[in-house]
């Protein structure tokens, strides 16, 4: 046991639930194709900034490199989804070394593991790269260098670290400064001895400085990022929104079978004898009703959930402990089995149970062992564990064919958008073929353009694409006149016309099979447009749109 109460690391459990969630990831990363968003990623990291419109500029910078060295190697989408996976990954060691952090022996953190490793909203984010899986690694870490750091008594090193994580998370996500404020409030609340030492202190300006820069690009441009929270906010419905919503990530994106292990972690952090970390109550609490207040997504206050399966893993392997040894363990023995409620499969659940030795004592009654608690633990979450793993890849990988893909569209849309790309952009290959060279293509949103310009040169297509979409915006307007213009997307004839006085509808497009995704439901087409009514000067300002 190390300082404080903290556990040592069960590596060989912890990295084989890693090892067999990322394999999961890597056999069907790629089987459908890139996502809208990736697209969006890659262009904005090879128009390298300080700030994006709706972004700051690490996962951009991170996507470009990543497209960059995969390209060497003939696979681009593969070196952008490789570091989803290690994002993923990482998020589920994190959670094991906040179980131990936390007290919890090998089962404890290899169930805390295999939660985070099955947990829907986990799963399904880590389906592709981009902002929200890095977001969901940067809590992870913060949460187990602070917890860390609140336990060893040379911390300012844990709380530098703390400071560093969070600095470069903002660059990637600006909701890490609600974790600040809710760890901040947190440690008023329970750890207020903390905040006259200059740890804390050191973490917070770390973090400011390294989160500077981003906030200088978007001063200077207007605070788009504060107009696109603005529009997401709206598209939320506001607070009231967001608060009629907010039920969905308890009780469906956390994993239902999950229930009983976060709901375990809020009782244990509740505990009296656990009050040196109960400062994660408050933080939570903070960071929830900050996000319904502002109208954020239900995913956003997703990472919470790191800190409650790994105190909930612990309370439940205690109760198992205790019941083994004879204890009566009251509501906490009687809860075990109300709060297994965890998600992975039966072969990351087995995990749990390989933690420790296979010999058990014969004085097992009196004093368990470790693989007693582990086999116990394990008969306990066995089943549900699977069920709710099955359920997380079904809904949020692409191991279903396209068609039954297409099904579960209202549950989990983002899948249908990792697929189809290359038909769309060989329809407007076609459509763009018979066309004089100098005649750009205007897309209605960052996806299609991204797609168009990514993948267009392995079809053909080696025309300037522009957009009046987020960042897109300040990438334009394209040279020349307007004249003649392809337009993509889901624009309807009318709204055209308001710039071009000849708008021809050329086809629509379409998805093998007739599949639906977000592009074929809202009816996209390709347009060709004649006539403008005005100079690109004078048409950009109205072809922008931030949503």
């Amino acid at each position: 046991m190390d300082r404080g109460g903290e556990r040592r690391i069960a590596w060989r459990p912890v990295s084989l639930v890693a090892a067999i969630a990322a394999a999961v990831h890597l056999t069907v990363t790629t089987r459908f194709g890139w996502h809208h968003d990736e697209f969006y990623y890659v262009m904005c990291g090879r128009h390298p900034a300080f700030g994006y419109v709706d972004q700051p500029p690490l996962a951009p910078l991170l996507a470009r490199f990543a497209d960059a060295a995969g390209g060497l190697l003939g696979a681009q989408l593969l070196g952008v989804r490789l570091l989803a996976v290690a994002a993923q990954t990482g998020c589920v060691v994190l959670t094991a070394m906040l179980a131990a952090r936390l007290g919890g022996r090998g089962a404890a953190q290899t169930l805390a593991a295999a939660a985070v490793a099955a947990s829907p909203v986990f799963v399904a984010a880590s389906l592709l790269f981009g902002t929200t899986v890095l977001d969901q690694v940067t809590w992870a870490a913060v949460f187990v260098l602070v917890t860390r750091a609140l336990a060893d008594p040379r911390p300012v090193r844990w709380w530098m670290g703390a400071g560093m994580v969070a600095g470069a998370g903002l660059e990637a996500k600006d909701t890490v400064a609600v974790l600040m404020l809710g760890i901040a409030i947190g440690l008023v609340c329970y750890r207020r001895e903390v905040l006259r030492t200059p740890g804390p202190w050191l973490a917070a300006g770390t973090a400011s400085v390294l989160a500077a820069p981003n906030l200088v690009w978007d001063a200077l441009h207007g605070w788009p990022n504060l107009t696109m929270d603005r529009v997401l906010s709206q598209q939320q419905g506001g607070p009231l929104g967001s608060l009629a919503r907010f039920a969905e990530l308890p009780l469906l994106l956390a994993g239902t079978a999950l229930i009983g292990i976060w709901y375990s972690g809020l009782r244990w952090l509740a505990a009296p004898e656990n009050r040196e970390h109960r400062w994660l109550l408050p933080t939570t609490g903070v960071v929830v009703a900050v996000f319904i207040a502002g109208g954020g997504k239900v995913y956003y206050a997703a990472p919470l959930l790191v800190a409650l399966f790994a105190a909930g893993a612990v309370r439940m392997e205690v109760a198992v402990r205790r019941r083994l040894a004879g204890v009566d363990a009251g509501s906490v023995s009687s809860s075990v089995s109300s709060s297994v409620s965890s998600s992975v499969s039966s072969s990351v659940s087995s995990s749990v149970s390989s933690s420790v030795s296979s010999s058990v004592s014969s004085s097992e009654s009196e004093k368990p062992t470790e693989s007693s608690v582990a086999r116990a633990l394990r008969r306990e979450v066995r089943i549900p564990l699977a069920i709710s793993f099955a359920i997380s890849l079904i809904i949020g990988l692409p191991i279903l064919p396209a068609s039954a893909a297409t099904a579960v569209r209202d549950v989990n849309p983002e899948l249908m958008q990792t697929y189809g790309w290359p038909q769309i952009v060989h329809q407007v290959a076609e459509a763009a073929a018979p066309l004089p060279a100098q005649v750009p293509i205007f897309a209605g949103d960052f996806g299609e353009a991204g797609a168009l310009t990514i993948l267009g040169p392995s079809q053909g297509l080696h025309r300037a694409v522009y957009s009046g979409h987020d960042s897109y915006t300040y990438w334009g307007p394209p040279p020349g006149s307007p004249d003649l213009v392809l337009c993509v997307g889901t624009f309807q004839a009318d709204d055209l016309r308001r710039f071009w006085n000849q708008v021809d509808e050329i086809a629509p497009i379409m998805l093998p099979d007739s599949l639906k995704n977000a592009e074929t439901v809202r009816h996209a087409a390709i347009y060709l447009c004649r006539q403008p009514r005005g100079t690109w000067a004078q048409l950009w300002p109205q072809l922008q749109h931030i949503d």
